[in-house]
C-alpha cells in the first residue's frame, strides 16, 4: 500500500452519489444498454428528508426488496425506486425501509452503511445473487449506478440519471468496527500515469493502471452495485457507500478511492430481514386439546379440594 491506512481514517470522505469516467473513453460506452441481468438489477433511489430531495442508486435482491445504502434511507420520509425500461421508467413507492441498527449517518468508516427497501409489488427484474464468499481482494469488479458525472480530470460535474457501468480492482478490505473488513475499496487510477495509484501492492502490476473502462463512484452512486464474477455468474459483492478525496487535489478524479459495503459480511443480516423467523400459530386442533387439558386440570383441582374439605 502506498499509503498507510490510518491516512484514510482521518481523509475526506463523502457519501457516494453515478460515475466519473476515463477522459479518453468515450462516455457512450460506459452508458451503453446492458444484456447482462446483474446490472439491470439496479435501479434509481428518490428519497425525501425534512431537507428536501435526493438521489441514490438501489439494487433488487429479491422480487420485493431492494438493498441501498443506510445513508440514503435512515433519515428518509418517503422512498421511490425507479427502474429504467424500453418505455420509459417503471415506477414503484416504497412502503417500509430501513438502515442497519448500527449505521450513524455521518461515521462512514465504520462499515455499517446498509439499508432495505420493501417494495410491495413483483419488482419485474432479476434480483442480484449475493456474493458470500471471501475471494473480493485483487477481484476485478464491474460498478454500477445512478448520478452525476464527469471525468478522472474534472471530476463530477452534471447528472443526467443515465446508469453508468464500468469495472475496477478490489485495492483493499478495510473498516473501522464490525469484522475490520467491512468495507471494499478501489482506487481509480489513471490510463497511463502510475502516480495516480493510492493504493500499491508491489509484487504486483495488476492494480497499477487504469482497467479498460475504469470506473470512480461520485455523488447519485450510494447503493449501486458492484459485482464480481465467479463461475460466469455476476454476484452482488458489495453496495457503493462513499468516495474520498485522498489525494487532496479538490475533486473526485484520478487518484481517488470510493468505498462499498462489503455484502458477505451481512448475509445475515440481510436474510434476517427479508425472511423474518415467525413463530407458526398453533392450529384449531392443538388450541382445542389444550383447553381440553386445562378444563381437566381445573377438574383435577377442584375434586382434590373438595375431598381435602
Amino acid at each position: 500500500m502506498k499509503y498507510p491506512i490510518i491516512f484514510l481514517a482521518i481523509a475526506f470522505c463523502m457519501p457516494a452519489f453515478a460515475g466519473i469516467i476515463r477522459h479518453d473513453v468515450p462516455d457512450h460506452v460506459y452508458t451503453q444498454p446492458s444484456n447482462n441481468p446483474a446490472i439491470d438489477s439496479v435501479g434509481l433511489v428518490v428519497f425525501d428528508t425534512t431537507e428536501g430531495s435526493n438521489t441514490c442508486s438501489g439494487t433488487v435482491i429479491h422480487k420485493n426488496w431492494v438493498l441501498t445504502a443506510g445513508h440514503c434511507v435512515n433519515k428518509a420520509s418517503s422512498v421511490s425506486f425507479y427502474l429504467p425500461g424500453d418505455t420509459g421508467w417503471r415506477f414503484y413507492q416504497a412502503d417500509t425501509w430501513l438502515a442497519h441498527e448500527r449505521f450513524i449517518n455521518d461515521d462512514l468508516l465504520s462499515g455499517w452503511d446498509l439499508g432495505l427497501m420493501h417494495i410491495d409489488y413483483d419488482l419485474g427484474v432479476t434480483p442480484a445473487q449475493l456474493y458470500a464468499g471471501e475471494e473480493e481482494l485483487l477481484s476485478s469488479t464491474v460498478n454500477t449506478g445512478f448520478g452525476y458525472t464527469g471525468d478522472g480530470y474534472t471530476g463530477p460535474q452534471s447528472i443526467d440519471y443515465l446508469r453508468r457501468t464500468g469495472t475496477n480492482i478490489v485495492d483493499e478490505l478495510w473498516s473501522i468496527e464490525g469484522n475490520g473488513k467491512q468495507i471494499i475499496w478501489s482506487d481509480f487510477d489513471h490510463p497511463d500515469n502510475d502516480t495516480y495509484n493510492l493504493f500499491d501492492h508491489p509484487h504486483l502490476s495488476i492494480d497499477d493502471f487504469a482497467s479498460t473502462l475504469e470506473i470512480m463512484a461520485a455523488p447519485g452512486d450510494s447503493g449501486g452495485g458492484l459485482f464480481i464474477e465467479v463461475g460466469g455468474i455476476f454476484y452482488l459483492a458489495g453496495i457503493h457507500s462513499f468516495a474520498g478525496d485522498f489525494n487532496g487535489d479538490g475533486i473526485l478524479g484520478y487518484g481517488d478511492a470510493f468505498g462499498s459495503t462489503r455484502v458477505s459480511s451481512f448475509i445475515t443480516w440481510i436474510q434476517n430481514k427479508i425472511n423474518p423467523v415467525s413463530v407458526p400459530a398453533p392450529s384449531p386442533l392443538i388450541l382445542f386439546l389444550l383447553g381440553l387439558l386445562a378444563t381437566l386440570a381445573r377438574y383435577k383441582l377442584v375434586r382434590a379440594s373438595n375431598l381435602n374439605a
